[in-house]
């Protein structure tokens, strides 16, 4: 009977340290961006109809009317998801919010990451990590960052990315409000923010896993 004990307990524990010293499953998902020859840079731009912002605790909205990104890409196969895209620039134009106030958003920390994640139907989700913005407007101020606070960086949002309709769509994420300055009480520290839009990208291109 020991001896029983005692084999199932090695066993145990050696796998136990197999799978401890074993990598995730993703970690060994590559992905395919194309339709450029291998390793050719592709800068792409995009624009949207317009992306939202909302205050989840007030429920203060806010719509930009002429948003746009920019960023780069390399063509090829075998490539890891994080990073698979980067955003150098950003821009978002007028943002109107409630009884008629105008603001812009300043954006900082480019290039901020595309990290894919999942591929299913043509469709790449993951996240857009490495966000700063700051919102200003004639009778208010306010930051958007991540958990390490304003100008760190650490902001993210769900990203996905569909081939068919060369679109990039932000949604969701860890953004928080901070350093507020007036807003009327429509913005308030701590409160969490949540950015909607959905960028048709220009040229063409496709992600693809494996």
């Amino acid at each position: 009977m020991r001896n029983c004990t005692a084999k199932i307990l090695i066993a145990l524990t050696a796998l136990v340290t197999i799978m401890a010293g074993a990598p995730p499953a993703s970690a060994d998902q590559t992905w395919t961006v194309g339709p450029a020859t291998d390793g050719a840079e592709i800068d792409f731009e995009g624009t949207a109809s317009g992306v939202t912002l909302t205050d989840n605790h007030t429920g203060a909205f806010y719509t930009c009317q002429r948003p746009w990104v920019a960023g780069e890409t390399f063509a090829g196969s075998g490539q890891p998801g994080t990073g698979i895209a980067e955003i150098e620039a950003m821009g978002a134009g007028v943002c109107n919010g409630p009884a008629g106030m105008t603001f812009s958003i300043t954006t900082t920390d480019f290039p901020w990451q595309f990290n894919a994640e999942t591929f299913s139907d043509g469709v790449t989700t993951g996240t857009i990590s490495g966000m700063s913005l700051h919102f200003s407007g004639p009778f208010c101020q306010a930051d958007f960052d991540g958990p390490g606070g304003a100008g760190s960086g650490t902001g993210e949002v769900v990203g996905t990315y569909d081939n068919s309709a060369h679109q990039l769509v932000i949604s969701g994420g860890n953004l928080t409000i901070s350093n507020v300055y007036s807003c009327l009480g429509l913005l308030q520290n701590g409160d969490s923010i949540t950015l909607n839009g959905a960028y048709t990208l220009s040229p063409e291109i496709t992600i693809t896993s494996p």
